[in-house]
């Protein structure tokens, strides 16, 4: 139980920021029905007539559920795989190795991630689509740099895993650090312009705040990683992981809501 406490802490924590910046878009919501304000109106949500709040959602909305999705499959896999690869250190060992061609844990980690991929594929493309028109067009980029990250992702890990776990020679394998580096600079240029874009548009400012949220973990992660000792390399990676696949639940949820036109 309590490694299964550990393993979980990068979501957890995910998670609290999230909640944090829920509170404060409440708040805020709040404070716009006493001024008698639309409900939510500046925070990129919809703003529908009196009696139709909640009842006109479409495919698209319900598109942005898969991001959430996508976020607990990768999540299952990530707590659930060490149990099929036996001396796995989760503390010291990448996420990725529990996916590698030599893993004992290979079968079950690609079965419980299954849907993590493709459904995060799905909802930031489908986002890439439905913001059309709506912030700014600088937060615009961001997105649309997101959701080539997340195709990087997909098809650079699925062509290039690890052959053998924690070995970085051939070919192979370095070709899966490339892909890895390709998708931290997308990641982290993606979420800048997206938080540039967002605070300096007050309709768009709260998903701003998520991005420099998800920008702010991704960092400890990325920097921890290169200073911190290797016995906490697979626990401050994680900070990384869960930053990204956190904020495609977040632009999925977005998406469910709807965007406020600009």
């Amino acid at each position: 139980m309590k490694e299964f406490i550990l393993a979980a802490l990068p979501l957890v924590l995910v998670g609290l920021a999230l909640a944090v910046l829920a509170a404060n878009h409440m708040a805020e919501k709040q404070k716009d029905e006493k001024r008698g304000g639309t409900v939510g109106n500046g925070y990129c949500i919809p703003d529908f007539e009196e009696g139709e709040r909640g009842m006109k959602k479409t495919l698209t909305n319900y598109m942005g559920l898969l991001g959430i999705v996508s976020l607990l499959s990768f999540a299952a896999a990530v707590i659930f795989a060490p149990r099929a690869y036996p001396g796995y250190d989760w503390m010291a060992q990448a996420v990725s190795d529990l996916s590698a061609e030599s893993s004992p844990s290979r079968t079950l980690c690609n079965q419980i991630s299954a849907l993590y991929a493709p459904c995060g594929i799905v909802c930031c493309t489908v986002s890439c689509i439905a913001i059309q028109g709506y912030c700014n067009r600088m937060l615009r980029a961001g997105v649309y740099l997101f959701a080539v990250m997340n195709w990087v992702t997909a098809v650079g890990y699925s062509m290039f895993p690890l052959t053998d776990a924690g070995n970085p020679n051939g070919f192979q394998n370095i070709m899966h650090l490339v892909v890895t580096v390709a998708v931290v600079v997308l990641s982290i240029v993606s979420l800048v312009m997206i938080f540039y874009g967002g605070w300096h548009k007050r309709a768009c400012r709260s998903l701003g705040l998520y991005a420099a949220v998800a920008l702010l973990l991704m960092l400890v992660g990325g920097i921890g990683v290169n200073i911190a000792p290797k016995e906490y390399l697979g626990l401050l990676e994680r900070f990384s992981l869960f930053s990204v696949t956190g904020f495609n639940a977040v632009l999925g949820i977005y998406l469910f809501k709807g965007w406020e036109k600009q």
